[in-house]
């Protein structure tokens, strides 16, 4: 099983409030950690899940190809750690890994709502991803109550998994993201064979 597949508690800035990133920096650069072990209080409940290009309907198999729509709803205690933009190209030599999203409230319940919110608005075209797996896994009775282990996904979770299909609540929303992405796919194509009519290269040109 792929570790990163996983739904994680992590020690986010917003839970210590410390920012950390300005504190690796800083360390890289030969300077001290403006803190101490004993100075960090911990304040809420973080949840951060993985977005992969990854097909947890086929064993989670690595997805390839280009992102042609990515739309997402961040926001109210959700935010994204990622690189990866609208028309970037998920290929074979790198990690399939698209986003960190991460939720963050004052209790472990309201977290988990808000990270299924937004895993209900993240909608990518072009590659499969594990959001469905993510959605599923969030809404478990053994996650929410917290009794799972390090074994719960690959003997009790995947059973289950496999014989339901998540279905987004917002299905308009999901809708209009297919049809921009089928909007975008066929501007790409008009656009290449334009680029081609003016190279000289277009066998509509020539015939």
């Amino acid at each position: 099983m792929n570790t990163r597949i996983q739904v994680e508690h992590p020690v986010t800035e917003e839970v210590i409030n410390y920012d950390l990133i300005k504190e690796q920096i800083k360390i890289a650069s030969g300077e001290k950690l403006s803190f101490t072990q004993d100075e960090i209080k911990f304040a809420g409940h973080s949840i951060e899940c993985r977005i992969c290009a990854e097909d947890p309907y086929n064993n989670f198999l690595p997805s390839t190809g280009k992102i042609s729509y990515l739309s997402r709803v961040l926001g109210n205690g959700l935010r994204e750690d990622t690189g990866i933009q609208q028309g970037n190209e998920i290929s074979v030599y790198y990690d399939s890994m698209i986003a960190k999203l991460i939720s963050y409230a004052p209790d472990r319940e309201t977290a988990i709502a808000k990270m299924k919110r937004g895993l209900e608005n993240y909608f990518i075209d072009g590659v499969k991803t594990n959001i469905s797996f993510l959605y599923q896994l969030l809404c478990s009775d053994e996650f929410k109550s917290g009794d799972y282990n390090t074994q719960f996904i690959e003997k009790t979770f995947l059973k289950k998994f496999d014989s339901e299909k998540f279905i987004p609540e917002d299905k308009e929303l999901e809708t209009a993201c297919f049809i921009k992405s089928a909007e975008m796919k066929n501007k790409e194509a008009k656009t290449n064979q334009l680029k081609l009519i003016n190279s000289g290269k277009s066998n509509w040109k020539n015939s």
